[in-house]
């Protein structure tokens, strides 16, 4: 069967199209009802010969039909009907465990997605516009089927984990994080206090992305919950990336004291704490904080395995990331929502309320508002209450009130 439908030529790339779709349901069928089925498939598949030079014979038919389309970049998407096939694969959990430790699947699948998302980006962020022409956003939308098989890959957790199957994991999880890096910022808005805006930004398209990559977050983290060496490096590495944002964190350019530095010293009862500057009602601000949100998804973990404290002030000396950066971005998103609700953005338009209204709705919220709040809840955890309070305070614009 495989061999028939590597030899297929583009004059009947539509038949083999339509032949995909009939066998991929036949398959999905069978599967799910005949573990005997699903087992001998499986065997087949990772069988290997000397013909097939050590590889499984989906890939032999991947690789012949990519020689024959190499210089067809959108053939990949054309095919995706084709290659829905990996899903069959994938969600047996002996092989998609092999595919990872054996053929870094992770990374691999990752960085196919990352590649197209290249032309997406404008200063190391994700750009999306209404401009864009109509079939390059729908290419962007097929081309995000492949996050699909992430969730299957990922599917279920292995009990035990070699090391190969760990190094290769760590290898896709930041291709992953980079993929999070990407999306970090994204859609950036600045409130408007002259005029109404003229036309509503593009929001769609992130908050379509983000819905994709929800069940994948969960199953990452299922994986690295169950190994303690695998969580500490997951921790560590994002850790990383949440430094490398902090240095680039807005208006850190724009202040102009003497060390050029985004934080100063705010002083109330003779207490003096560290705030950062930054006032909601005047920078570029965005809903997006996928770093953040990753690194506290993992930190109540730690307590499974270390001291969690101690762990994160080691991280945080390491790397030097500000103590309060693990909740500054989460802080003000909150206060972004009470200035909505009070009405000081209306001449932001339709595309802020709807991104406001999805970032709490049911479809977005746990790993947007639900995180938010526990990286809330992780800095209280960390912080002395008086500074947590006036920090929470300052971010409000209430310091004055209080005095």
């Amino acid at each position: 069967m495989f061999h028939l439908t590597c030899e297929i030529y583009p004059t009947s790339f539509i038949s083999l199209q339509y032949f995909a779709q009939k066998l991929l349901n036949y398959l999905q069928n069978i599967i799910k009802i005949s573990d005997g089925f699903r087992r001998i498939f499986c065997e087949c598949e990772i069988e290997c010969d000397d013909e097939l030079d050590d590889i499984t014979r989906t890939e032999k038919c991947y690789s012949m039909i990519i020689r024959h389309y190499r210089n067809d970049f959108s053939f990949l998407y054309r095919s995706e009907c084709f290659l829905r096939l990996s899903v069959q694969l994938f969600t047996t959990h002996s092989l998609a465990k092999y595919l990872i430790s054996s053929h870094n699947a992770f990374e691999t699948i990752v960085d196919s997605f990352l590649e197209y998302c290249q032309s997406k980006l404008d200063h190391s962020k994700l750009l999306f516009s209404r401009a864009t022409n109509a079939s390059i956003q729908h290419e962007f939308r097929r081309a995000q089927s492949i996050l699909y098989d992430l969730k299957y890959l990922l599917g279920v957790a292995p009990q035990e984990y070699t090391t190969e199957l760990r190094e290769n994991f760590l290898n896709g999880f930041r291709a992953f994080l980079q993929l999070l890096t990407y999306m970090h910022g994204m859609d950036k808005v600045t409130r408007q206090v002259g005029q109404y805006v003229e036309f509503d930004p593009e929001w769609e398209t992130a908050f379509n992305l983000v819905i994709k990559i929800q069940s994948i977050i969960s199953s990452i983290l299922d994986w690295c919950t169950r190994d303690k060496e695998l969580l500490l490096d997951a921790y560590e590495a994002t850790g990383f990336a949440l430094a490398e944002i902090q240095k680039t964190s807005d208006v850190s350019h724009l202040i102009k004291d003497k060390n050029n530095s985004s934080i100063v010293k705010t002083t109330v009862n003779h207490l003096k704490i560290d705030c950062y500057v930054y006032d909601v009602a005047k920078y570029p601000i965005s809903v997006h904080i996928s770093v953040v949100r990753l690194i506290v998804a993992l930190h109540i973990y730690l307590q499974k395995y270390t001291n969690t404290a101690t762990t994160f002030n080691n991280l945080c000396e390491k790397l030097t990331i500000c103590l309060c950066f693990i909740y500054e971005e989460a802080l003000r998103i909150q206060v972004l929502c009470a200035q909505h609700v009070a009405g000081l953005w209306k001449r932001n338009g339709y595309s802020l309320s709807n991104q406001i209204y999805y970032y709490s709705n049911v479809k977005c919220r746990k790993e947007m508002y639900d995180r938010d709040i526990l990286a809330l809840q992780v800095g209280a955890s960390l912080t002395p209450s008086d500074t947590y309070l006036i920090q929470l305070m300052h971010r409000f614009n209430l310091l004055e009130w209080i005095r």
